[in-house]
């Protein structure tokens, strides 16, 4: 008897996600001997080392084994992304797609954009997750209209999950909290996924602008557009309200309800402790060096400290 049930690698991975890993694994190596040679060098400085020519490095002997040690991680991390470059289209072309966007895949890529968001986006890497209307379940762009199963309705209900969550988490235990309500209305319910790790004025603006297209493309006048947003979602709709109205979009005027389920408005209590976490080890030469594991919090996650809304040149004084 066959086992039909598709590999592993077919059902949660794609072929650019092992190029993609790879090159965190390096940036990671590369991150943890940057530390290792901040602690080195404190301690030598205090028994009256010699300084690096640039903060946090090592002079002398020492400090040639670290820039050793780092160009052969640089230039083993190049071979590898180079050798996984070629590999890269043969495995696509066999690998298994029918089950590539599975749950489980769908949720570590959240986390890991709400972590890394911002530099996953930096880097251009395939694991960056791009802002996209979803319909039923699949990535939707106002363009491409709708079946003739599912009527438009005059009446939009948009659902922004928060902080390294996906589109996917509104549904529990087999009951989805957007399509009941949307139910419940009698309106067209349409998902927003994003990477949570950017700044929030930075999806603020990728979605007025999606929204502007929305309105535009609708297949019916969009009378009403509800918006119901869940931690950072609320505050990529607020500023998303902002942009939408300074650029004088259309679809503000549409706006005729915003729900917000645990939107941090005056700032996130655990940001702000991680905040002082870092304060606190930066108090000291010794701990210093370990003040970049707390800076690995994506811009997304930084904005929480205050519910930032706005670029920095639009934030209102306090």
């Amino acid at each position: 008897m066959s086992n039909s049930r598709p590999p592993l690698s077919g059902r949660h991975f794609k072929p650019s996600d092992l190029r993609a890993v790879a090159q965190l694994a390096t940036q990671a190596t590369l991150g943890v001997m940057d530390m290792t040679e901040g602690v080195h060098q404190s301690v030598l400085r205090t028994v009256g080392g010699l300084k690096g020519r640039q903060p946090g490095r090592t002079a002398g002997i020492t400090g040639l084994v670290y820039r050793s040690v780092r160009g052969i991680t640089g230039l083993v991390g190049q071979g590898v992304d180079a050798a996984l470059s070629t590999l890269e289209p043969r495995l696509t072309g066999t690998t298994t797609t029918s089950h590539i966007d599975s749950p489980e895949r769908e949720q570590v890529l959240a986390a890991l954009n709400g972590v890394l968001g911002d530099r996953l986006a930096a880097s251009q890497s395939p694991l960056a997750l791009d802002m996209a209307f979803r319909l039923n379940g699949q990535a939707w762009q106002p363009e491409d209209g709708l079946a003739v199963s599912a009527p438009a309705q005059g009446h939009v209900l948009l659902t922004i999950h928060g902080l390294c969550m996906t589109d996917t988490q509104w549904l529990m235990n087999g009951h989805d909290h957007g399509d009941w309500l949307a139910q419940a209305m009698g309106c067209t319910r349409l998902n927003l996924r994003y990477n949570t790790g950017l700044h929030v004025h930075d999806n603020g603006l990728k979605l007025a602008r999606l929204l502007e297209r929305l309105v535009l493309n609708w297949p019916v006048p969009l009378t009403r557009l509800s918006i119901v947003a869940h931690s950072m979602g609320g505050l990529v709709a607020r500023s998303a309200h902002a942009a939408g109205v300074q650029s004088g979009h259309a679809w503000p005027q549409c706006l005729k309800d915003m729900v917000f389920l645990g939107t941090p408005h005056h700032g996130s209590p655990l940001e702000r402790a991680g905040h002082w976490v870092d304060s606190v080890l930066a108090a000291t030469p010794f701990t210093l060096p370990f003040v970049k594991l707390g800076q690995l919090r994506s811009a997304g996650i930084i904005d929480l400290r205050h519910g930032c809304v706005l670029p920095p040149r639009q934030t209102r004084p306090a």
